[in-house]
C-alpha cells in the first residue's frame, strides 16, 4: 500500500489510475466472472472511450452543447455526458446523461438497464418519461454501485440500442 501511495504522489492520480486499471485488466476476470455476479474489480475499463467534438447532425434539434458522448452501437441514440461518470459520484454533480433519440419517441418512456460488462449482476434499472424537449430527448441520472465498464441497454417503444460507459473510481 505504501508503494501505491508513492506511485500516486510520484506520477499523479490520473496516471496511477491508468496503471491500476491496466493491472486489473491483466489479472483477468477469474474469480468474479465464474459466478457471473459483479464486484468492483470485475468490470474493468471499456474499450471505447467517450467521443469528443460535435454530436451527430441528427441530434441538432435537441440543442445540446458539444459534450463528451457515447453513440449507440446501432446509431439510434447518443448519450451526451455532462460530468465524468464516477462511482460513487459526487452528490453535487450527479451522472447526468442526456439521451437523444434518432427516431421519434412517440411518447414511449426510455428504459435504461445497466450491468457491469460481461456480467449479469448487479442491475441498475431506470425509467425516464418522454416529457422533455426540445427534440427527442430523455434527461437522466445514471448512478452505478461501483467503478468499471458498464453495458447500458436502452429501449424506447420498438427501438433498442446500447452503449458501454466507463465509470471511474469516485473522488
Amino acid at each position: 500500500m505504501k508503494q501505491l501511495r508513492f506511485a500516486v504522489r510520484a506520477v499523479g492520480a490520473g496516471t496511477a489510475l491508468i496503471v491500476i486499471g491496466g493491472l486489473m485488466g491483466a489479472c483477468g476476470m477469474a474469480g468474479p466472472a465464474a459466478s457471473r455476479s459483479g464486484s468492483p474489480s470485475a468490470a474493468g475499463t471499456c474499450l471505447t472511450p467517450l467521443a469528443t467534438g460535435p454530436l451527430p447532425d441528427w441530434a441538432a434539434p435537441a440543442k445540446a452543447p458539444d459534450l463528451p458522448h457515447a453513440l449507440g452501437s446501432k446509431g439510434m441514440i447518443v448519450g451526451a455526458v455532462f460530468v465524468t461518470p464516477r462511482s460513487p459520484q459526487d452528490p453535487s454533480a450527479g451522472t447526468k446523461i442526456l439521451w437523444i433519440s434518432r427516431v421519434p419517441r412517440d411518447g414511449a418512456p426510455l428504459r435504461i438497464t445497466a450491468t457491469p460488462l460481461g456480467l449479469e449482476a448487479p442491475l441498475v434499472r431506470i425509467m425516464q418519461p418522454a416529457n422533455s424537449g426540445p427534440g427527442e430527448i430523455y434527461p437522466s441520472i445514471v448512478e452505478v454501485p461501483f467503478a468499471g465498464c458498464w453495458h447500458v441497454e436502452l429501449a424506447w417503444g420498438p427501438n433498442m440500442d446500447a452503449v458501454d460507459l466507463t465509470y471511474l473510481p469516485g473522488r
